[in-house]
C-alpha cells in the first residue's frame, strides 16, 4: 500500500520533516511511504517552500519579541518572492514562560525582517503568522516599518507591546515609502479568526501567550481603539475578515495597510506543491499535529488534509502528542501519544522515542483496518 505522511510539526520538539522520516523509516518494511514537509503557516512554512521553490536563505539582524537582538533567517526565492516565518522573530517559543505577558511582547522585529526583505528587492512579501507570542495589533511591525503612532496630545508613541493600545488616537503613514507599499503582500494564516470578540485574536488566544482574565480586558479594549483609528486612516474596516486575528492582529495589520491577501495556510501549501493532483494516487493519509483541540478545526494542517482525504475518498489517520478534540474530528483514528505512552513532560523530553513507541505499538498492529475508509468517526488512540 502507498501511505502519503504530511503532518505539522510538533511545535518545539519535532520538526514535519522529522515527523515524516520517522514514520517512514517505522512502517517502509512492510508499505511504500512517502512524506511531505508541511506547514500552515506557523513553524514549518519555510522548510516546505524550499521543497518546491528555488532560493536562498538570509541572514539578518532583527529582534525578539522583547526586543533583545537576534540574527534570523528569511528565504528569498529566484522570482523575488521573500518567504518569512514571523516566529522566528516574534514566536512564543522564543520566550520562556515567566516572559509571557502580551502587554509587553511586540510585533517590532517582524518590521525589522519585513524590510530587510524589501532592500533585498523582494516584490512579493509572504508571511507565516502562527505560532506568535504578541497581541499588538501589528503596531510594533508599523513602528520599525516608518509608521508614527500617536497618543491624543499629538505626542509620538515609542513604547511597544500591547499595552500601547488604548493608547492610540492617530496613525500617520506620510513616512511609509512608497517603494515598500508597492510590494505584494500575503499572510498565510494558520487560524480564520476576526480581530474582535469572543472568536478574536485577543480572547481565544490571549490566554496562550500568558494574558490573564485582566489583560485580556485591557487588550480585547485596547484592540477596539486600534480598530477604530485604522477604519479612519484607511476608510476600511478589515476587523471581521478571517484571519484578521491570525498572530495577535498581524492579519489585520497587514490586510488593512498593505491590501495583503490573507491565504488560509493549507489553501497555500496545496496549492504551491500540487498536492491536490498527487494525493489520489496513495491509499492511506497520515497527518499530525503536536495537541489536536478545537482550533484544530480552525484551518491547520491536520484538518486540510482530512478534506484532501475526503474528496478523494482516502482514509485519514491522524497523530499526535496530546489529543483534546474531544471525538469531535472524523479522522479514520487518532493516535495520541499522552497519556497512552508517556506523560507530557516525557513526550517533550523524547519526543522522537515516545512517536516510535507509538507507531509500533499502536499504529503497525492497525495498519489492515486503517486502509479501509468506512469511517466510525474519531477512536481515541
Amino acid at each position: 500500500m502507498k501511505i502519503l505522511v504530511a503532518s505539522d510539526s510538533f511545535k518545539g520538539t519535532l520538526s514535519s520533516r522529522e515527523i515524516g522520516r520517522i514514520v517512514q523509516q517505522e512502517l517502509s518494511p512492510f508499505h511504500q511511504v512517502d512524506y511531505l514537509p508541511v506547514s500552515d503557516g506557523g513553524e514549518g512554512l519555510l522548510e516546505a517552500w524550499q521543497g518546491v521553490s528555488p532560493g536562498h536563505m538570509i541572514k539578518c539582524q532583527s529582534q525578539d519579541p522583547l526586543g533583545r537582538e537576534i540574527t534570523v533567517e528569511y528565504m528569498l526565492t529566484d522570482d523575488r518572492t521573500a518567504v518569512i516565518e514571523s516566529a522566528v522573530t516574534v514566536g512564543l517559543g522564543l520566550l520562556a514562560e515567566k516572559e509571557r505577558n502580551p502587554l509587553n511582547t511586540t510585533s517590532y522585529g517582524l518590521g525589522l525582517l519585513v524590510m530587510d526583505a524589501l532592500r533585498q528587492g523582494a516584490e512579493k512579501i509572504y508571511i507565516g503568522l502562527g505560532g506568535s507570542g504578541v497581541n499588538d495589533g501589528g503596531v510594533g511591525m508599523l513602528m520599525a516599518m516608518g509608521v508614527r503612532i500617536k497618543d491624543q496630545n499629538g505626542n509620538e508613541i515609542t513604547e511597544r507591546g500591547g499595552k500601547v493600545l488604548g493608547r492610540i488616537a492617530a496613525i500617520d503613514t506620510s513616512a511609509l515609502e512608497p517603494w515598500i507599499q508597492a510590494a505584494s503582500f500575503y499572510g498565510v494564516c494558520d487560524v480564520d479568526n476576526p480581530l474582535l470578540g469572543p472568536q478574536g485574536a485577543t480572547r481565544v488566544y490571549g490566554p496562550q501567550k500568558g494574558a490573564d482574565p485582566e489583560m485580556v480586558d485591557t487588550l480585547e479594549e485596547g484592540m477596539a481603539i486600534l480598530a477604530a483609528v485604522v477604519g479612519k486612516v484607511t476608510g476600511n474596516d478589515e476587523t471581521g475578515a478571517p484571519g484578521a486575528g491570525a498572530a495577535g492582529g498581524l492579519g489585520f495589520c497587514l490586510k488593512s495597510f498593505f491590501h495583503a491577501t490573507l491565504l488560509n495556510g493549507m489553501d497555500a501549501l496545496i496549492a504551491l506543491t500540487g498536492l491536490e493532483s498527487r494525493v489520489s494516487e496513495y491509499d492511506l493519509i497520515i497527518t499530525g499535529e503536536g495537541k489536536l483541540d478545537e482550533q484544530t478545526g480552525s484551518g491547520k494542517v491536520p484538518m486540510g488534509m482530512l478534506r484532501l482525504g475526503e474528496k478523494n475518498q482516502i482514509p485519514v489517520v491522524c497523530l499526535c502528542g496530546l489529543n483534546e478534540s474531544k471525538g469531535k474530528l472524523a479522522f479514520k483514528k487518532v493516535f495520541s501519544i499522552v497519556p497512552h505512552h508517556a506523560s507530557l513532560a516525557e513526550s517533550i523530553a523524547s519526543p522522537d522515542f515516545y512517536l516510535r513507541k507509538l507507531i509500533r505499538q499502536e499504529v503497525v498492529p492497525q495498519m489492515p483496518d486503517l486502509f479501509n475508509n468506512n469511517r466510525n468517526g474519531e477512536i481515541e488512540g
